[in-house]
């Protein structure tokens, strides 16, 4: 799958490559990339919503820290 959308690729795919101007910047377990902010930012994308919505939260409950999937908010808010 191709897109820009970060939360349709942080809640699905478990895999992921981060391309920017033709060239592989990186590749790896979803979580993995997603925690190189600076990385995200390089390739001029944005951090999935849920995860950074989960950054702010964890600045009080540091469980919410390696939220990055809309599934694991039921878990984490349980």
């Amino acid at each position: 799958m191709v897109t820009h959308d970060m939360q349709l690729i942080a809640d699905h795919a478990h895999r992921i490559a981060v391309l920017a101007d033709g060239a592989l910047l990186r590749e790896g377990p979803t979580a993995d990339v997603l925690r190189d902010e600076a990385l995200i930012e390089r390739a001029g994308l944005r951090m999935p919503p849920v995860h950074r919505i989960a950054r702010r939260l964890a600045q009080r409950r540091p469980e919410w820290s390696a939220v990055y999937r809309s599934e694991q908010i039921e878990a984490i808010s349980s």
